[in-house]
């Protein structure tokens, strides 16, 4: 995927922010500088009012902790970046239905066939701690597999490292008409293959060899807990780059890039000293 910076050019992906480098700040009125420390509640007092003087009041308490949560999240996914290519497989970022999609193509050598599988893009504080445990460690994926004329659609995911097959669904190729392609994965494919096809019984109450087969299917199509996990390691960073792209446009409808000054525009000293150290890390205690 092409880095953000070359469709935001005030943004470089990897940890530098993302203000204009030339700066129109406005100058403090001459007691708010003298012989005061700048982290006082005056100096930020007459900052916060000069600042609000140049941008309008709304906009600049709009942006200003808009630029402290993109400035963050640069500094905590700074080493973010796409995972490495797998080999067969091709990977797409889908915008209009908010999906990590991987294809791979049938191989008549190999007597495999077509294998479409994605996975949500989803930005969301968890309120609850289950659902943070299902960010943390659970990675939902979806995998079509066509073969001899039947799609068999696996709902697997990968927790604790293992990959686990959680239904099994069965679509003739044209089950939603002629010229509908179930591999497509568009709004009406998505909606349609959920609510008007059955899903399936209950694994559990298939027999063990029938559940052997299904794995094997899978694994014969490189569905397997490696691509599980890529899948996932696909999710963490899309979700970074839906996350700083939905932030890098709010900023600039609140205040357009050639309206905006340097970094001291919207950050304190002590913040930008905070911001620019490396974020915590919470697994060096682990073994």
């Amino acid at each position: 995927m092409k880095r953000l910076s070359t469709a935001f050019p005030s943004l470089v992906l990897h940890g530098v922010r993302a203000c204009s480098s030339t700066s129109t700040a406005v100058e403090l009125p001459p007691q708010a500088l003298d012989g005061e420390p700048l982290n006082t509640n005056a100096r930020r007092g007459e900052w916060v009012q000069a600042m609000q003087e140049k941008y309008g009041e709304g906009a600049f308490q709009l942006f200003r902790p808009l630029y402290r949560d993109l400035v963050d999240e640069m500094r905590r996914e700074a080493n973010t970046a796409p995972p490495t290519p797998k080999k067969g497989w091709s990977v797409a970022l889908d915008d209009k239905v908010n999906l990590v999609v991987a294809r791979r193509e049938a191989n008549a050598a190999e007597k495999t066939g077509r294998v479409v599988a994605y996975t949500n893009i989803k930005m969301a504080n968890p309120p609850k701690l289950h659902q943070g445990m299902y960010m943390a460690d659970f990675f939902p994926v979806e995998a079509l597999v066509e073969r001899n004329g039947v799609i068999m659609h696996f709902s697997s995911c990968a927790i604790d490292r293992r990959l686990h097959l959680r239904n099994v669904r069965a679509y003739a190729v044209d089950a939603l008409g002629p010229g509908t392609d179930i591999m497509s994965l568009d709004a009406n494919v998505l909606w349609s293959t959920h609510n008007l096809l059955y899903d399936g019984p209950c694994l559990w109450h298939l027999e063990v060899d029938m559940l052997n087969e299904m794995y094997e299917l899978m694994m014969d199509h490189a569905v397997d807990m490696d691509f599980v996990l890529w899948m996932g390691d696909w999710a963490t960073y899309a979700e970074h780059v839906a996350a700083t792209r939905w932030m890098l446009g709010l900023m600039d409808a609140v205040i357009p890039e050639d309206r905006r000054g340097g970094e001291e525009d919207f950050l304190l000293e002590e913040e930008m000293e905070e911001l620019s150290n490396p974020p915590p890390d919470y697994t060096s205690s682990r073994d």
